[in-house]
């Protein structure tokens, strides 16, 4: 759980952007006015005053003027800051006028003498006043981006830009601020991060940052260690003298604090690291253990009377009680409560608090009740400090968690949300996700209607009224993630499809298409699962359609994984059946056979009660691969050929070995594509039909009426006395119409071969009036046909089989198969089967001596034929 005291370094109880004291809240406006009203006036008083001087602060062992008293450390260099110029800003930054602090300080930035120590603290309270404003800017539900947009103009408004640990005048205090600034990003991005642990990327870039901030903070103190103060000046008026022509000195006062706030920044950042891992966790263990050997490290180095050492004993009770150490915490921590009532410093007070809040935490967490009361007392109830009142809630939903009413509990979250701001509610939505249970190990696990559940569910249906539908989201996200924890995986998905609807619902179309997805994979066991995944990759497809090439190629790929995942993973679900048909549309409609084959393996693997199906779509590429020796492929033979095998032993392993024969020399006949053994083309028997039911997918019907209509054509061509045929033929333009409709009017890859069939077969078997009887018209279609394509081998050898089959146009015939063979290669495939064919009509015309000549003469010129075509020119 994100601790509700951090070791704070050198905050001093600097309210930080959202946390407000008891009342503050109501006046934060009219503050805010009359703090502009002061600017516009003092702006009017530095106008006319010397530039050089004016801007100076308050110097170290000048005392301070009267009515004036001094805040030591209130940006945590006391020395250095002029204490009325900080609580000014902080002022502002507390009253949300982040952008007017901003404007102030580059005013009177700009105005500052170069490396004097005002230029330092203007540029530091800037830096502070810039990090607050963008804070404010960041919606936690976005991506990191702003964060880091953050840190890079934290970086950008340093005038003069030095490398960490470069002994440049006063840059180690500015280069502190910036990692002080970094802690701050780090402390609300963790809230965040805690209050909505699936915001898996803040955790990421909270890893990073903490790295970074860590490194830096090594660099610099390795730099510190090696400054020696400045020799001080004698007199006011030497050193008034020196202030126009040089930076005001360092003193021995100021490195030391220095000194210790990079200690206490280390801590910080330390802390940080252990709050990003999973409770009592070995990573946390781990970064616990490394927090309290640097505390006890920086405990050995600063001296006893170091005005700051307080902080560093809370920073070592906040590490121990991570380790569970809860005797030792609470000892230390009642010696600190006494000890800070002489303390005269004037952060005694808020230490005190923060004493009580850690001394609460860990009695809480030991359930020891009397103990946490007590320390609440000493404080003075909850309303004192945030960090109380996250205590105080923890309390009630840890003690009375059986008893509590959720309306309650978010009364109680808004009372601290208004009254200290959104950081702190954040943290108590961090609280009652950590701790969905309430810790009470008497609540059974079924019981879904818990209060942290319910709350979340109150809390979204309020926002989605309200059309707060980011404020919906995060609630949303919290329910899940308590639900989760109770092991409620089903109300878990809920809560997630929900999230994805929204999202959705506001335009974020590929942030929807991304929780759906997530979803899915995260409650795989969910009946609806199959559904999730299936909608994310609709809405990959619908998320964009004004992409450049690169970006489309890239949302087709990612559209195709998840339609791939879904298919794979809930292989019998109904949407999975659907994803997996989407598939087969786009890789076919595309000519990316090789992969339609291989995932079909992959499932049968998984679901061999489909291996009907598997077979259609091994014979549908067999059926637009047929022809490849006439043409150009559409994809590399030799892989289509190596992935159509694979899925044909599979299909013939998920049979039972009394069918497995049958299918075998099923889908031997069928096969049209192999090399050199082009045996369906040259079977007289027709190729037997399939005994299992067609299956209801159109795919598996294109496949089933294409391969009747090619069989009928193979054995003798389409005739127009056949009314089956005909039947087919419509048959098949119907399911072509259907499928240019599904693959939203693309046509490519198969559909372009389809296309062409059935334009072939229209012209062989005319509807109607147009009589197949009559040869003129035929030949006259069909050598028209080729005009339009006179390169194209598939129409020249297709019209000459067409007029082959027709006694009258067989001369016509073998004058096209004569010009079939002139335009191939000798010896090729095309040449041989154009020779075969036109000794088939030489012989059909009575021309016996010229078939058998030219027989002998192909066989003299290719002796090393394969027997199969050997055979096809009368040798034995």
């Amino acid at each position: 759980m994100h601790s509700s005291a951090y070791p704070q370094a050198t905050r001093r109880r600097i309210n930080t952007l959202g946390q407000r004291s008891t009342g503050r809240i109501a006046n934060a406006r009219p503050v805010a006015l009359a703090l502009a009203a002061v600017l516009c006036a003092g702006l009017c008083a530095i106008g006319s005053a010397p530039t050089a001087t004016a801007q100076e602060p308050q110097q170290p062992g000048i005392p301070q003027q009267p009515g004036r008293p001094q805040q030591p450390g209130r940006i945590g260099i006391g020395a250095l800051a002029k204490a009325p110029d900080a609580v000014w800003i902080e002022s502002l930054i507390e009253a949300d006028a982040t952008e007017l602090a901003v404007e102030v300080c580059r005013f009177h930035l700009d105005r500052s003498v170069p490396d004097s120590n005002a230029q330092a603290q203007w540029l530091m309270l800037l830096m502070h006043a810039k990090a607050a404003e963008s804070l404010g800017q960041i919606d936690w539900n976005a991506a990191v981006k702003p964060l880091q947009d953050a840190i890079e103009q934290l970086q950008g408004l340093d005038p003069k830009p030095s490398a960490v640990g470069e002994p440049t005048y006063r840059k180690p205090w500015v280069h502190w601020k910036l990692f002080w600034c970094r802690r701050l990003l780090n402390e609300h991005a963790l809230a965040a991060y805690l209050a909505v642990p699936g915001r898996q990327a803040l955790q990421e870039w909270l890893l990073q940052s903490i790295r970074i901030g860590l490194d830096g903070v090594d660099t610099l103190e390795q730099s510190v260690a090696r400054m020696q103060p400045d020799k001080p000046l004698l007199s006011r008026a030497d050193r008034q003298r020196r202030d126009q022509t040089r930076p005001n000195e360092i003193t021995a006062s100021e490195i030391l604090d220095l000194r210790g706030e990079l200690e206490l920044l280390r801590a910080d950042l330390l802390y940080q690291r252990s709050q990003c891992y999973a409770s009592d966790s070995d990573e946390q263990i781990a970064a616990a253990t490394q927090m309290l050997s640097s505390i006890d490290r920086a405990t050995g180095r600063l001296p006893a009377n170091w005005a700051h050492r307080p902080l560093l004993t809370l920073a070592k009770a906040e590490a121990e009680l991570q380790l569970g150490r809860h005797g030792a915490v609470l000892k230390s921590l009642d010696e600190l409560w006494i000890a800070l009532a002489t303390d005269p410093n004037p952060q005694a007070k808020a230490w005190r608090i923060r004493t009580a809040a850690l001394a609460v935490r860990s009695a809480r967490r030991t359930q020891d009740w009397g103990v946490a009361e007590a320390w609440m007392a000493r404080a003075g109830g909850w309303q004192q400090a945030p960090e109380l009142a996250l205590e105080h809630l923890g309390i009630l939903v840890q003690r009375d968690a059986s008893a509590l009413d959720p309306q309650r509990i978010l009364a109680l979250r808004e009372q601290i949300a208004d009254r200290f701001g959104r950081y702190w509610q954040q943290r108590v939505d961090a609280m009652l996700v950590s701790n969905p249970r309430f810790e009470s190990v008497q609540r059974p696990k079924s019981d879904t209607s818990m209060a942290s559940l319910e709350l979340f569910r109150i809390q979204a249906r309020q926002a989605i009224a309200a059309n707060e539908f980011q404020t919906a989201i995060e609630k949303l996200q919290q329910a899940e993630s308590a639900a989760s924890k109770l092991d409620a995986s089903q109300e878990a998905f809920q809560f997630a499809m929900q999230i994805a609807a929204l999202l959705e619902r506001t335009g974020e179309t590929s942030a929807a298409a991304d929780e759906f997805y997530r979803a899915a994979i995260s409650y795989p066991e969910s009946p609806k699962a199959s559904s999730a995944g299936l909608m994310s990759a609709w809405l990959i497809r619908k998320s964009d359609s004004n992409l450049d090439p690169e970006a489309k190629l890239l949302q087709e790929k990612f559209f195709l994984q998840r339609l791939r995942e879904t298919a794979l993973s809930w292989p019998e679900t109904q949407p999975a059946q659907k994803a997996s048909e989407m598939l087969d549309v786009q890789w076919l409609t595309s000519g990316q056979y090789i992969a339609c084959l291989e995932f079909w393996k992959e499932l049968l693997a998984k679901d061999p009660q489909r291996s009907d199906v598997a077979l259609r779509r091994w014979l549908l590429v067999a059926l637009v691969t047929q022809d490849d020796w006439l043409e150009k492929p559409l994809e590399d033979p030799q892989g289509v050929r190596k992935a159509a095998s694979e899925l044909q032993a599979a299909l013939l392993e998920s049979k039972v070995p009394a069918e497995r024969s049958a299918l075998a020399s099923w889908m031997d006949a069928a096969r049209m594509d192999a090399a050199n053994k082009p045996q369906r083309r040259w079977s007289l028997a027709p190729v037997p039909g399939l005994e299992s039911p067609t299956p209801s997918d159109l795919i598996s019907q294109i496949a089933e009426v294409w391969n009747r209509c090619e069989g009928r054509w193979q054995q003798g061509g389409l005739r127009a006395e056949d009314a089956e045929a005909a039947k087919d033929i419509d048959q098949l333009e119907q399911l072509h119409k259907q499928l240019g409709e599904l693959a939203d009017g693309v046509s490519g890859g198969f559909q372009v071969r389809l296309d062409r069939f059935l334009e072939f077969g229209r012209m062989i078997l005319p509807p109607g009036d147009r009589a197949l009887s009559d040869p003129a018209k035929l030949r006259q279609g069909l050598e028209a046909r080729i005009s339009k394509e006179p390169k194209s081998l598939w129409w020249v050898y297709r019209s000459a089989r067409a007029m082959q089959a027709t006694s009258q146009l067989r001369e016509v015939a073998l004058g096209w198969y004569r010009q079939m063979a002139a335009g191939v290669a000798p010896g090729t495939e095309p040449w041989l089967e154009a020779r075969a064919r036109s000794i088939e009509i030489l012989r059909a015309l009575g021309q016996e001596s010229k078939a058998v000549e030219l027989a002998q003469l192909v066989l003299a010129s290719y002796p090393n034929l394969s027997d199969e075509w050997k055979k096809r020119f009368g040798s034995n």
